[in-house]
């Protein structure tokens, strides 16, 4: 789904327009981006947490080269789906 089908669709849930659900969209992404930004986790009750993950620094080979080579150390963010997004994914 891209991001103009997912405005469409939260328009249609709540009867705002799809400029409104576009703001509303917008709003909500920074605020999650912000948050990770700062180093904090978001936890969202029955949907599940978004937190950074740390990647230490490691050493790693080029595939076409064979040459080693050191990966850089690098912040990553993880999803963890809660127990009912789980279920409901699963079809329980």
């Amino acid at each position: 789904m891209k991001k103009s089908e997912l405005v469409k669709k939260v328009a249609g849930q709540t009867g705002l327009t799809q400029i409104d659900a576009a703001k509303v969209l917008n709003a909500i992404l920074s605020a999650v981006s912000d948050c990770l930004i700062s180093g904090d986790s978001i936890t969202i009750q029955g949907f599940g947490t978004f937190k950074l993950s740390d990647h230490k620094e490691r050493k790693g080979r080029n595939p076409s080269t064979g040459e080693t080579m050191v990966i850089p150390a690098r912040k990553a963010v993880k999803f963890s789906p809660g127990k009912e997004l789980s279920a409901q994914v699963q079809g329980k």
